[in-house]
């Protein structure tokens, strides 16, 4: 059977059934792998601050009666902790002279917060690459076998498993850049991948392929 040119757009959902985590499902591996929940104060009080965060996200989505077992979307932790920074600072403005930069202060809880999200995201990293790693390519390469050298895929995803999976199936792809155009399938990745890293332009990279010029 022959078919034109299809564009395939991909989710969270399309990697859910290899045994990857759905963003609604990220919070308590991440907590996990920070060891949240041990005698430390400031995990206590990264804990308190992610506590009320969830109450205010399971107000404003009007599940304010099930509070307890609302799962936070971890990109709705980054959001809306940044406006929690941004308040702070904000709030800090109305400070007395000379009492801006002592513990408890609105200056003081915008650092914190601001180092809490840098240790969730070195985690969110640690932990996507172990799902990816773990995950059963078993249902992707199904449909990676269905695919032809005509077709494009766009997906949302940062794991690697339609490219991985298109190896496994004897098929080549590629980032749909200009140098590489025509080789292959084209995958273009629209949030990134767990397998980038950024770099300067003026970098030497020695053994990576430079993406972006």
């Amino acid at each position: 059977m022959t078919h034109g040119k299809r564009v395939f757009i991909l989710g969270a959902g399309f990697s859910k059934a290899a045994g990857m985590p759905l963003a609604t499902d990220l919070l308590d591996p991440l907590c996990e792998k920070l060891e949240l929940g041990d005698s430390k104060d400031d995990d206590h009080a990264m804990e308190g601050w992610l506590d009320g965060l969830r109450r205010r996200l399971a107000w404003l989505s009007e599940s304010d009666q099930q509070t307890d077992g609302f799962r936070m979307n971890v990109e709705e932790i980054f959001h809306y902790a940044r406006f929690d920074i941004e308040a702070h600072c904000l709030k800090q403005q109305l400070s007395l002279v000379g009492r801006g930069d002592g513990p408890g202060t609105s200056w003081n809880v915008a650092e914190s917060i601001k180092s809490w999200l840098q240790h969730l995201e070195e985690a969110l990293r640690d932990v996507i690459f172990k799902a990816d790693a773990e995950a059963d390519l078993e249902p992707i390469t199904q449909w990676a076998k269905t695919i032809g050298d005509d077709d494009s895929v766009m997906t949302f995803n940062y794991d690697t498993l339609v490219e991985r999976a298109l190896v496994e199936v004897g098929k080549t792809w590629n980032h749909a850049m200009p140098q590489e155009d025509g080789d292959g399938i084209a995958v273009c990745k629209l949030h990134g991948s767990i397998d980038w890293i950024v770099a300067h332009r003026a970098e030497s990279l020695q053994k990576l392929d430079l993406l972006f010029e």
